[in-house]
């Protein structure tokens, strides 16, 4: 699995930088939160009788918002023909992982690197910087050290009462974020829809430039007045009002086809409409269609025959039977007034050219 913008622990936390870091410690919830992610995968590998072999400062990468993945899962299986099947050598691997889980938040707790190699000594700085439980928890993980034959297993620490307990507080704190997350996604969803419904009032209000008179007359006229309204709001003396607030609340009762009434009026305030949002948002539905079909006829293939053909040898070149044509004049080309000739079709019929022809693409 490829995971993006992830980075290992050891770059996360700048554990080579030790000059700079040393006074600043992590946060005991960020440690306990990577504590029962690394316990719970261990506890997983180990369930299904295998061992990791990866636990390593370099080898956990981390993604979000402290959350942690396990890498090189199977490659030291490959590499050194692990036998899973001994149980002997399976359980001394399993060991061998509680024990490198332990090294891992001992170098976290010291934001250091060479405190493995120094662990009585780092085992005292990190109890002048966290609780008591925590100190006696990562102990517990180093014990193979202090020459401890018996020491916990994974499935053991996943169950004991210190790590059930912070497993609550990281579940309430990742629904939390999930939460703060879900509060992001849903502005940005809202911002959304309003920047679409801007888009839209754009292309109707300037329709002008495809149709003339587009927006003298009709659903544009009335759109052409709630532009006005929104963005053009002018003070007692005649000067600009910029509210971000009023925009907003516009373009929300416009998605939401409110049945409140606004009133419209033209700049010379010789026209005056009363009406609803949610008749606005039909009448820019309905614009935008007309555009629509105004664009697709525009975009009609040109059949324009060849001068050569025409004035050549080859004489005039006669209709096809299986199209419909129309005509205009080239400079009309971006107006709607485009008339169909030769409604029913008679094989005689020939190119004219002085016109230019379109294929009807409708039918």
């Amino acid at each position: 699995q490829y995971i993006p913008n992830a980075e290992t622990l050891e770059k996360h936390f700048d554990l080579r930088a030790e000059e700079k870091r040393a006074h600043l410690p992590i946060a005991e919830y960020i440690l306990w939160s990577i504590i029962v992610q690394l316990v719970g995968c261990l506890n997983t590998i180990h369930s299904s009788h295998f061992a990791a072999q990866s636990v390593h400062i370099s080898k956990i990468l981390v993604s979000g918002k402290n959350r942690v993945k396990l890498a090189g899962f199977g490659i030291a299986d490959v590499l050194h023909k692990y036998d899973s099947s001994n149980s002997g050598s399976l359980h001394h691997a399993q060991f061998d992982d509680v024990f490198c889980l332990g090294k891992v938040i001992l170098q976290l707790a010291c934001r250091s690197l060479n405190a493995v190699n120094h662990i009585s000594a780092a085992l005292e700085l990190i109890r002048t910087r966290y609780s008591s439980q925590f100190c006696e928890f990562t102990q517990n993980l180093l014990s193979k050290a202090f020459g401890t034959v018996v020491f916990p297993s994974a499935c053991e620490i996943a169950g004991s009462p210190i790590v059930v307990e912070k497993l609550w507080l990281c579940a309430e704190n990742s629904l939390s974020y999930n939460d703060h997350i879900e509060n992001l996604l849903r502005s940005d969803l809202q911002i959304s829809r309003l920047s679409r419904f801007m888009i839209k009032l754009g292309f109707v209000n300037e329709g002008s430039q495809i149709i003339e008179n587009w927006n003298e007359i009709g659903n544009s006229y009335l759109l052409r007045l709630f532009r006005d309204y929104i963005f053009h709001q002018q003070d007692e003396n005649g000067n600009p009002i910029f509210d971000t607030i009023h925009i907003i609340s516009c373009l929300k009762k416009l998605d939401a086809k409110s049945q409140e009434k606004v009133l419209l009026m033209s700049k010379e305030q010789t026209n005056m409409y009363v009406t609803s949002y949610a008749q606005l948002h039909d009448c820019l539905e309905n614009c935008l269609v007309e555009l629509s079909l105004v664009d697709q006829q525009d975009n009609l293939i040109v059949q324009k025959s060849q001068s050569s053909n025409i004035s050549g040898s080859m004489g005039q070149q006669q209709l096809n039977p299986n199209l419909n044509y129309f005509t205009h004049p080239t400079h009309h080309h971006h107006q709607m007034n485009i008339q169909q000739i030769h409604p029913s079709y008679h094989p005689h019929h020939v190119m004219d050219p002085n016109q230019t022809y379109y294929n009807d693409m409708w039918q």
